[in-house]
């Protein structure tokens, strides 16, 4: 967030809202401002920059109720991941170093949490996931201890042979986050099958642990959502996908 707050102030503020006193910025310099950023930045980047404008005037401008319209932030639509599809990921990675955190992000690992754990965190056949490794300010990789929720933080169950995998191999991942979608494209590309994201593996857990009648409850924690009703987002695509083969 701090990043992100800093690359506003630097790059995103127009020199017209630069210069003119706080006390002088009304509602419609503010949709002006909004809308000459959304000519070429994505929705979600504009809302995000709203957002900072917002919190800033709401400190120091308290009177100035803002109204402005925003652009509607396009809903990311997940591709789901049949168990077929799954099982030849992590056939086609195994010897390679994607083996382990494909098997995690199957688990409900975040990518960010898969390349900060550690082997020290492993005790038996649990994993404790206690940090994440983010971009900082100046966009350089580091391991905060944290993770992306408060109810990220957790101890998640591993299978004895995924256990086993990380003892004998001695490490769990060594690289960064974004390495391991890349990795995950490679051996999608290889196999035919489309492209996805590294959270579409976290995706599948939901929605696999779901249809074997997991309760919600378990699937939250074992997952670190914060509410029933983000974990539920994750999985009402692929409902909507039985649903049609059902019918």
């Amino acid at each position: 967030a701090i990043r992100g707050y800093n690359n506003f102030v630097e790059n995103a503020l127009s020199d017209t809202l630069k210069a003119t006193d706080i006390h002088d910025i009304t509602r419609l310099m503010i949709q002006n401002e909004i809308n000459n950023y959304a000519l070429d930045h994505k929705p979600k980047t504009v809302k995000n920059y709203h957002g900072f404008l917002s919190t800033v005037l709401k400190m120091y401008r308290p009177d100035l109720h803002l109204t402005t319209s925003l652009p509607k932030v396009a809903q990311y639509e997940a591709y789901v991941l049949s168990e077929d599809e799954v099982k030849k990921i992590l056939d086609v990675s195994k010897g390679t170093k994607y083996h382990i955190p494909f098997q995690l992000g199957v688990l409900g690992m975040r990518r960010s949490e898969v390349a900060a754990v550690t082997i020290d965190d492993l005790d038996g056949n649990y994993l404790s996931i206690n940090k994440a490794m983010i971009p900082d300010k100046d966009n350089k990789w580091v391991i905060k201890h944290i993770t992306k929720t408060e109810d990220g933080m957790r101890r998640i169950y591993l299978p004895d042979s995924l256990r086993d995998e990380i003892i004998e191999q001695g490490y769990i991942f060594k690289g960064i986050p974004n390495t391991l979608k890349k990795g995950l494209n490679s051996v999608q590309k290889q196999l035919g099958l489309p492209c996805t994201r590294f959270h579409d593996l976290r995706v599948f857990y939901a929605t696999y642990a779901h249809s074997l009648n997991t309760p919600e409850a378990v699937i939250m924690a074992n997952g670190g959502w914060r509410s029933q009703y983000t974990m539920e987002k994750v999985y009402r695509k692929a409902l909507d996908k039985d649903k049609k083969e059902y019918s």
